[in-house]
């Protein structure tokens, strides 16, 4: 008997003087995200012989412990209590945050307490960069500004061209390459402002951005330059149009500058629209109409009860519109026509034969004139008596030759014949 009670003397001061039991925590605090699978770990100091779960103030657990297997007498929710008495929660809620306690029995009587905090946590939508036109049209010279939004907070980002960086910034602390000193700038946090652009700035702009939890995205901008356009504008030919009803018109048309598409409307109806080219038109139900390959429209037969009023729209790859108005009158052929253009005819007959009589009438004149000349000149000549020695002698006049009138000249005319006389023998009386 003495023996017996020295042995159990010696356990005893051996286990008043042994490690009190304790139970380890490896995270005092746990976070999740709704849906996750979260463990709580714990692990006891010694072996125990049974323990509990809680939360709430309501036990969630509850083992016993016989060598060498662990019995799970009571669960109250979807749990599972691991060989290490660590608690494995499936699927966890936003309900499911808060302070867990465990506690556990030593077989020597010992207790031990422990907490866990688990957080739960919204699941957050995925983390993406949106950007505002994944391609941007740009005149050079103007200012342009790459829109990009994060779906998230980010911590730091940067905007890169040809593999080679353009700005860049951690937290709120931008920074600009030296090639676009003066030309680039952060806008808005997470946008790309560059002035001036030029042709060479055209290409793709490639935006990466990462959250503080390291979730990392890129999003792409392409970004076209081109020289300033020539101003769109439409020149009619003519923009009032009177033709006879039956007769082929053309409503001509000279446009100047880049046309990314257009239309013809008459009065309200659309007769032709076209996007790119000329060639891609739509269907249109009236025959005795064509657009030709300048944009003017072609109207093989017109009435009086066709359009009154044409319109056409152009449209500029900037977005600029022009437009141009034709109006058509179409008339019929009636009795006032027919009317007119005897008068008119009438008319000119009367004209010709006033000049024609006018003509006559000076020739008539001219005529006259020069037969007088012609008499008075005859006359002049036969009155010419020379007197030789005591005789008298009249020399024969040789008449005048014919008269071409189309060539007298009138200052020659009357002049002197050469009246040369030859020697005649006296006559005796």
């Amino acid at each position: 008997m003495e023996r017996a009670g020295f042995i159990i003397s010696v356990v005893c001061f051996v286990l008043s003087y042994a490690e009190p039991f304790s139970i380890f925590v490896y995270k005092p605090e746990v976070n999740a995200t709704v849906g996750d699978r979260v463990t709580l770990p714990v692990r006891p100091s010694s072996p125990v012989s049974s323990g509990f779960w809680k939360f709430g103030g309501e036990s969630i657990v509850l083992w016993t412990v016989e060598p060498p297997d662990l019995n799970v007498a009571y669960t109250k929710r979807k749990v599972l209590l691991l060989d290490n008495t660590s608690l494995l929660l499936l699927s966890v809620t936003l309900k499911d945050a808060g302070d867990y306690w465990v506690t556990m029995d030593s077989p020597t009587g010992q207790e031990g307490k422990a907490k866990v905090t688990l957080n739960v946590f919204p699941k957050s939508a995925p983390f993406t960069i949106s950007v505002e036109g994944g391609k941007i049209n740009a005149v050079a010279g103007d200012t342009v500004i790459l829109s990009a939004s994060p779906s998230q907070e980010v911590k730091h980002g940067s905007w890169t061209f040809g593999g080679k960086a353009v700005a860049w910034w951690s937290d709120t602390s931008p920074e600009i390459s030296p090639d676009y000193s003066g030309r680039a700038a952060i806008s808005s946090k997470t946008s790309l402002k560059l002035k001036s652009v030029r042709v060479l700035d055209t290409g793709e702009y490639d935006v990466t951005m990462s959250t503080a939890s390291g979730d990392t995205r890129t999003a792409k901008i392409e970004l076209n330059v081109v020289t300033q356009p020539q101003p769109l504008s439409i020149s009619p030919e003519l923009s009032s149009i009177k033709a006879q009803s039956g007769a082929r018109v053309i409503l001509s048309v000279h446009i100047s500058g880049e046309v990314n598409n257009g239309s013809w409307v008459a009065n309200g109806e659309t007769l032709f629209q076209w996007d790119g080219t000329i060639q891609n038109t739509t269907q249109h139900k009236f025959f005795w109409i064509d657009l030709l390959p300048n944009a003017s429209l072609l109207l093989f037969s017109v009435h009086s009860y066709s359009f009154t009023e044409f319109t056409i729209t152009l449209e500029s790859p900037t977005g600029i519109s022009a437009s141009a108005i034709i109006t058509l009158q179409v008339f019929n052929f009636s009795a006032n026509c027919t009317i007119y253009n005897v008068g008119l005819a009438i008319a000119v007959l009367l004209v010709s034969v006033c000049i024609f009589l006018i003509g006559k009438h000076i020739y008539v004149k001219q005529h006259r004139a020069m037969g007088e000349i012609h008499g008075k000149c005859q006359t002049l000549h036969l009155l010419q008596v020379y007197k030789i020695g005591t005789g008298v002698a009249i020399q024969p006049i040789k008449p005048l030759p014919s008269l071409d009138r189309s060539r007298i000249d009138p200052p020659s005319l009357c002049r002197t014949p050469d009246l040369s006389l030859s020697p005649v023998t006296p006559l005796s009386f």
